[in-house]
């Protein structure tokens, strides 16, 4: 028997609020696991940098038979995605309601240039990038420690960050996909979870 012929003798044997209900919890349950191994993916490629992503991506109460789940910050897409001629690469091996999905942000940026900067900056600081090997493009890391002053050290971050960031501009960024592979890998457990009601 099919799920479809599973769907159609629950329906008949159970009520219409028992099967709401059932598949409320279904949903609760995929999005949940929607949610934590999204989380995992973006751990596993290391793109957490402050946590800024992993923490605003969370599941709405499912509702109506549709459950929400939101990936928050403004460069969420980006990373999912990718940039430029990364993005355009990937969307296209992408299903077309993804691709939709892909298009409802492209050319929208995430912030301002000086907060691009400071970021990377950051992203620089947290990795010991040096400086000097940034600046020729080999973006080399090196446990390196930084000299000088605190006001030295960030004026070395921000020298590394400057030729990421245009490089980053020029050339865009890889996908680091994290929220459609945790929503593939979670359909077919949202299916199990509904098909235990109709046993």
């Amino acid at each position: 028997m099919s799920f479809q012929d599973d769907i159609k003798k629950a329906i008949k044997e159970l009520s219409p609020k028992r099967l709401q209900e059932a598949c409320t919890i279904a949903l609760g349950r995929y999005s949940e696991g929607v949610v934590n191994d999204a989380k995992s993916n973006l751990r596993r490629e290391k793109a957490i940098n402050n946590g800024g992503l992993v923490n605003s991506i969370y599941a709405e109460k499912p509702q109506n038979g549709r459950v929400n789940i939101i990936a928050g910050a403004s460069y969420a897409a980006f990373i999912e995605f990718g940039t430029r001629k990364f993005a355009a690469s990937y969307v296209a091996s992408l299903p077309k309601e993804w691709k939709d999905l892909a298009s409802q942000s492209k050319g929208k940026g995430g912030g301002t240039f000086k907060e691009l900067v400071q970021a990377i900056a950051q992203w620089v600081a947290d990795k010991s990038i040096d400086p000097e090997t940034a600046i020729t493009g080999t973006f080399s890391i090196k446990t390196r420690k930084r000299t000088g002053s605190k006001k030295t050290k960030e004026e070395q971050n921000l020298k590394a960050a400057y030729p990421i960031v245009k490089s980053i501009l020029k050339n865009g960024i890889r996908a680091r996909p994290y929220l459609y592979p945790a929503v593939v890998k979670n359909q077919n457990k949202f299916a199990e979870e509904l098909a235990k009601v109709f046993k």
